[in-house]
């Protein structure tokens, strides 16, 4: 849901061609971690990364990137990433469980031209930066952003509820669980979902 002229809803055109197919979530990971700290700088809050790439502010949702990749002769040869922000929304009337936008978060409005440009170019400048030897600090930075990387929380499966930990999330993109009783479970996207209160 956006109001005309009230949000940020852009794309970019990568050519990620450094990045092994089998290791593309690396590059949802860096754009993530991105656009946290790009927001945490302007709101001067905990911004966090609901996994997989979803931007959240406590337990509303602030952001959401979609990564639609390009694969030729065996590489990643375009990623069309496209990002929507919530920024000067001030009430959401849909049925979308848990929106926020940055105007209520600190009850003032952002110029989005600037806002726009600051993302852009970060998000540009440590795609530029990344090394793929330096990947496992990606990784380790990816978890500390976590939504929920500490405690114990409530999942759900097509199955199942279920209380559980987030071990860690694999290079590769699924994310691994842990229990209560210390068993471990792994899941790849649109298998698990957090289990969130109700608005």
């Amino acid at each position: 849901e956006s109001e005309r002229g009230a949000n940020l809803l852009f794309s970019l055109l990568l050519e990620p061609t450094k990045i092994p197919v089998e290791q593309q979530f690396v590059l949802s990971q860096l754009i993530s971690i991105s656009i946290v700290n790009t927001l945490r700088e302007e709101l001067d809050k905990p911004v966090t990364i609901k996994w997989p790439n979803d931007i959240y502010m406590g337990d509303q949702k602030l952001s959401g990137i979609l990564i639609e990749n390009t694969i030729m002769d065996g590489q990643l040869a375009k990623a069309i990433v496209g990002v929507g922000l919530n920024v000067n929304q001030q009430t959401f009337t849909s049925d979308a469980p848990n929106p926020v936008s940055m105007y209520q978060l600190r009850g003032k409005t952002f110029d989005r031209e600037s806002l726009l440009h600051k993302l852009i170019t970060n998000i540009l400048v440590d795609y530029e930066r990344f090394d793929l030897n330096q990947s496992s600090q990606s990784q380790a930075t990816y978890y500390e952003l976590l939504y929920r990387n500490r405690g114990y929380h409530r999942f759900k499966t097509a199955e199942a509820e279920f209380e559980a930990e987030i071990d860690s999330v694999l290079p590769t993109g699924p994310i691994r669980l842990r229990t209560k009783k210390g068993e471990y479970k792994l899941f790849a996207f649109k298998e698990v979902q957090f289990v969130l209160a109700p608005r």
